[in-house]
């Protein structure tokens, strides 16, 4: 039967995702905040996932940590921004995760007031 559709399916192969609460921070020039992200397993997820956070088009001076870097199956990781006073708003925090050939990522938007 030509030009048939075919129904799509959802996959069923372990996955998992990230999300970031809260997705905004709004900061003071020269302060700091933080964002926590989750790890929910999907489709019997077991596997170790290796963070990672960035800074996007974020002025020279802006340094960010995440802890932990690495999470199984499920879990959280703190993500810390520093700014300095030249850091305006709409910057993006990327954070990655990646475990074997599978990433996800979460994004948080920041900047000073």
């Amino acid at each position: 039967m030509p030009n048939a559709l075919i129904p799509a399916t959802a996959s069923t192969a372990p996955n998992f995702q990230l999300t970031s609460t809260p997705r905004t921070l709004d900061l003071m020039s020269g302060s700091s905040g933080t964002t926590t992200v989750s790890l929910t397993p999907t489709n019997g997820f077991t596997g170790t996932v290796d963070l990672n956070v960035l800074a996007v088009c974020a002025p020279a001076g802006v340094t960010t940590t995440i802890t932990p870097a690495t999470l199984v199956g499920s879990g959280q990781a703190t993500v810390q921004v520093q700014t300095n006073g030249a850091t305006p708003a709409g910057n993006i925090l990327a954070i990655t995760g990646r475990s074997g050939g599978l990433l996800q990522a979460a994004y948080v938007q920041f900047g000073c007031t």
